[in-house]
């Protein structure tokens, strides 16, 4: 997987996750990802940053509202010779998640532009919206069934597992 070992270099280590689960400890929430036949990277933003972040995750921008949002996660993962970034948010209750997945898609293509600079590459991956609301999330276990995207590549969860193979399509 090139475009993953290229990713790989460009992202600092401190926002990778080695579990690859989704977690938001304020909300309680705890997720199981199924990953199984997938090479994929996790990696977490929205997340206490040490002191060698005294400016923030994005020290360049005015702390305006609006300026420096991140979702919690973002994963890339190869299919099939196609990249895919998956913009994951997660949420307690109903409160909206798009603004958030808009501010860490624009996160993303950055990335995505400053990997084909650097490695003199011309990735144009298929980027995905996803938000988890706790409150939609079924305690039973359920039968998978496809995922379903909206004219922004937006698709709501509701299901208590993520098999990641079902979102890389």
């Amino acid at each position: 997987m090139p475009v993953l070992n290229d990713i790989d270099t460009i992202l600092h280590s401190d926002f990778k996750c080695e579990r690859i689960q989704f977690e938001e400890k304020d909300a309680g929430m705890n997720i199981d990802v199924d990953n199984k036949g997938c090479q994929c990277l996790f990696y977490k933003y929205d997340k206490k940053l040490s002191r060698e972040y005294k400016g923030g995750l994005f020290p360049f921008f005015a702390k305006n509202e609006g300026v420096c949002k991140v979702s919690d996660y973002i994963i890339f993962a190869e299919r099939n010779g196609t990249l895919y970034c998956l913009v994951v948010e997660l949420k307690r209750g109903s409160a909206q998640t798009l603004p958030q997945l808009l501010a860490a898609k624009e996160f993303v293509k950055y990335v995505i532009s400053t990997l084909n600079r650097v490695k003199k590459t011309s990735y144009n991956p298929e980027i995905r919206l996803i938000s988890i609301h706790w409150v939609n999330i079924r305690k039973k276990k359920t039968l998978e069934s496809g995922v379903k995207y909206d004219k922004n590549s937006h698709c709501d969860v509701k299901s208590n597992r993520f098999n990641l193979k079902m979102y890389l399509v």
